[in-house]
């Protein structure tokens, strides 16, 4: 099939030309022809109710586990707390005294100076051991009165923090 090359220039020309022509037309066409909506009453109505039903109950999905969450939780009784207390302030205390005991040791060993330590400051163990341990003649000892007297305190601290 020989065509002129005239012929075939033409009709390229005119297939673009009415490809153009036909794009235009369908974009005028959607653009400027306005269309009654059918459903516009119905829709705005299903949507409302149907959106606020799904927010209820997707609420309710909420509440119930955040209710068997807090159904899960293990709950501690006062009493228990106040068992707790007491072993941490026994075992606190073992500890102090065994470390005092170590250092007394160390302190026997070691040669005599005379620098002025953090260890033998009244202010230090009434910070760290409430007084219980006391420095005396460059050796740590266990206060008694104030042992019984903080574990009298602090006792009755948490009872009337937790019991009440």
């Amino acid at each position: 099939m020989n065509l002129p090359k005239k012929n075939s220039k033409n009709l390229t020309i005119l297939f673009f030309t009415g490809y153009v022509l036909l794009m235009v037309s369908m974009i005028a066409g959607v653009t400027l022809v306005d269309l009654p909506n059918i459903n516009e009453g119905n829709t705005v109505e299903k949507v409302n109710p149907t959106f606020e039903e799904a927010l209820a109950a997707y609420e309710q999905q909420q509440a119930e586990k955040k209710a068997e969450q807090e159904e899960r939780k293990w709950k501690v009784s006062n009493e228990f707390v106040m068992i707790a207390v007491t072993i941490g302030a026994v075992l606190d205390v073992i500890i102090i005294v065994i470390w005092a005991k170590t250092q007394n040791r160390k302190l026997k060993e070691a040669k005599e100076t005379n620098k002025r330590k953090w260890l033998y400051s009244k202010v230090f163990w009434n910070i760290v051991a409430l007084g219980v341990i006391q420095p005396k003649e460059k050796q740590l000892v266990i206060n008694w009165y104030n042992l019984i007297g903080v574990t009298i305190l602090i006792h009755l601290f948490f009872y009337f923090l937790f019991m009440n």
